[in-house]
């Protein structure tokens, strides 16, 4: 309000008597400010008005329902952005995403698909319900024509057994997952993310239930793209986690053969200088005996140290 009352060299000269902020350094401010409202309401569809005008009005009931939804999705969305990201093991992280699905879209019956390290697998690894049972048989290659599973990630689009004629023809692995899930037909919103694709979600659904989740769409593919990167997050993590392990048993195993070393050399070395002065006084046999019982003891701790 201040702002649109008072000029900028009013506003800017305030700012430098209280804050000390030269103008250039207010307008960068301003900018920021401005770029970062209008990506926000370009994210919530909002048509930001153009500079200069500085209003914002819903002329219609529609338009006004419109933005509240979109309001309410935003809100719904950073909420399960903040209950994800508070999840640093996969298993927790991907328990977090199936609760959200049920709250966000009421979907109660699903499954999730993850893709295998060197990429050419998608295997199932949780399931929403505790009676699913003997999910890893479901183990799908990547390739085109298998199953809507692995088109909706190849496609990077959500697909379902409902979309006909756009999506393509069910498989019998599509029906089967439909059999498991116990529903008529199947759901698949893929996670993708820049770095790697992570996998898909499987949600069983009757005709009515697909119609109440299309109106959705688009908070899903948004919600997805949350998931997908709590995915890739969970993973990094974990390969982190791994490769530090690997390096402290690396170090480990180098420590142990080095004292190993350390613990042969002095034992060789004594047993040599035994063994050359049981040599020199070969002509007294008891202290030759004497000289060489030592050295055969030093034997089983050499080939222990080694």
């Amino acid at each position: 309000d201040v702002y649109k009352r008072q000029p900028m060299e009013s506003l800017c000269a305030v700012a430098e008597l209280l804050f000390g902020l030269s103008q250039p350094v207010i307008e960068d401010v301003l900018e920021g400010v401005r770029s970062d409202v209008k990506r926000a309401a370009d994210s919530l569809g909002i048509q930001f008005p153009a500079e200069g005008d500085g209003t914002f009005d819903a002329d219609t009931e529609e338009e006004r329902l419109e933005l509240a939804k979109k309001v309410r999705d935003f809100a719904l969305l950073n909420g399960a952005q903040q209950h994800l990201s508070s999840s640093e093991q996969l298993e927790r992280a991907l328990v977090a995403i199936l609760q959200d699905l049920k709250i966000l879209f009421g979907l109660s019956r699903t499954l999730v698909f993850l893709s295998e390290p060197d990429g050419m697998h998608l295997q199932a690894v949780t399931g929403s319900s505790a009676h699913f049972g003997q999910i890893e048989e479901f183990r799908i290659p990547i390739k085109p024509g298998r199953s809507l599973v692995t088109e909706s990630l190849i496609s990077r689009s959500s697909l379902s057994t409902f979309d006909a004629p756009r999506a393509p023809m069910a498989s019998v692995l599509d029906s089967q997952l439909s059999t498991y899930l116990e529903t008529e037909g199947i759901f698949c919103l893929p996670l993708c993310h820049p770095e790697q694709d992570g996998g898909v979600i499987v949600a069983g659904l009757d005709p009515e239930g697909f119609q109440a989740l299309d109106r959705h769409r688009d908070l899903l593919q948004m919600f997805s793209g949350t998931a997908a990167a709590t995915v890739y997050r969970c993973r990094a993590l974990m390969e982190d986690r791994q490769h530090i392990l690997d390096e402290e048993r690396e170090r480990r195993h180098g420590e142990a053969s080095r004292l190993a070393h350390e613990a042969n050399n002095p034992l060789a070395v004594i047993k040599n200088y035994l063994q050359v002065l049981s040599m020199r006084l070969a002509d007294d046999q008891a202290v030759q005996e004497q000289a060489l019982s030592p050295a055969a003891g030093t034997d089983p701790h050499v080939g222990l140290a080694g």
